[in-house]
C-alpha cells in the first residue's frame, strides 16, 4: 500500500517574485495554490474511485498536514473513515440510524489475499501478518483495485496547471494591490 505520493516543485521564476513580495504574502499565495493542486487531485481521485453506493467517493477529502512548515506546504488526499456527514450518509443514518465507514478502500487500494471457506490465516495480528506476508511471497494470488494512486498520476499536469495557475493570480493580485498604494 503506497504510504504518500510526493509532488515537489522547483520553480525559479516563482521563487523570485514571491521572495520580492514578502514572507507573509508568500505563505498565503503558495499555500492558495497547492491547495488548489490537490482540489484537482481530489476531483480525479473520485472519479477513478469505484462506484457502488457513492459513499466512498463522497469521503475522498484535502486536508492540511501539521507537517507544513516555512518553506513547505503539505496537502494531503485521503480517504475519511468517520466524521462530517454527507449526503449520502444522510440518507443511510436515516433508514439504519448508523453511520457507515468506507474501510474497504483500504483493500482497495493497497490489495488483499482472498482465501476460500476454512481457510483464513489463524492466530493473532503477529502471526496473521507473517502468514499473510509468506503467502504473498509464495506466489499467492493478491486482488487489488487501486484508484488514489493511478488518480495521481493521471492527474500531474492539470495540479501542475492548476498551480501555476492560481500562484500567477495570487502574485499578479499582490502586485497590483502593492501598486495601488
Amino acid at each position: 500500500m503506497p504510504d504518500g505520493i510526493i509532488v515537489k516543485t522547483n520553480i525559479p521564476d516563482f521563487r523570485k517574485q514571491l521572495a520580492e513580495l514578502g514572507t507573509r504574502v508568500e505563505r498565503r499565495i503558495a499555500t492558495r495554490a497547492v491547495g488548489a493542486a490537490a482540489k484537482v487531485f481530489r476531483g480525479v481521485a473520485q472519479s477513478f474511485a469505484p462506484v457502488r453506493t457513492g459513499l466512498l467517493q463522497a469521503r475522498i477529502y484535502v486536508g492540511r498536514s501539521r507537517e507544513s512548515r516555512p518553506g513547505k506546504v503539505v496537502y494531503f488526499v485521503g480517504v475519511r473513515s468517520k466524521g462530517r456527514l454527507s449526503a449520502v450518509q444522510t440518507l443511510d443514518t436515516k433508514r439504519s440510524g448508523r453511520v457507515i465507514d468506507p474501510f474497504y478502500w483500504r483493500f482497495l487500494e493497497g490489495g488483499w489475499v482472498p482465501r476460500g471457506r476454512g481457510r483464513k490465516f489463524r492466530g493473532g495480528t503477529r502471526r496473521r501478518t507473517i502468514e499473510r506476508n509468506r503467502a504473498i511471497a509464495a506466489g499467492a494470488r493478491t486482488v487489488s483495485h487501486p484508484f488514489l494512486a493511478p488518480a495521481f498520476k493521471f492527474a500531474e499536469t492539470a495540479a501542475l496547471d492548476r498551480f501555476i495557475v492560481v500562484m500567477e493570480q495570487g502574485i499578479a493580485k499582490e502586485e497590483a494591490r502593492r501598486g495601488g498604494r
